[in-house]
């Protein structure tokens, strides 16, 4: 009986990308400010605000996030914009708070 080779480890989509971009742009440097960053798909964002993916979609179809489309037509917002998103609602709602009486 021919013995199975042991099952390969899987890389997470991020080693991945880091593989990839140290690859493609050896100098930190030389990478677009876009590629450098942190991108986060739909779903992660909605996990961060609490919202369905759905609700995700159609904020950044109004302009209410921005994205990059990638090439094959997804969605991917840049941790940075999402972190300042979370920020300024965070702010609003003390904000709101301290204001309206309760």
């Amino acid at each position: 009986m021919a013995r199975m080779p042991p099952p390969r480890k899987k890389r997470a989509p991020s080693d991945e990308r880091r593989r990839v971009m140290r690859r493609v742009f050896p100098h930190g440097t030389d990478r677009p400010r876009f590629v450098a960053q942190r991108l986060l798909r739909a779903g992660e964002v909605a996990v961060l605000l609490q919202v369905s993916r759905r609700s995700v979609a159609a904020w950044a179809s109004r302009g209410l996030i921005p994205f990059i489309e990638t090439p094959g037509g997804h969605r991917r917002f840049r941790a940075a914009d999402i972190r300042a998103l979370v920020v300024e609602l965070e702010r609003r709602a003390t904000h709101e708070h301290i204001v309206s009486p309760s």
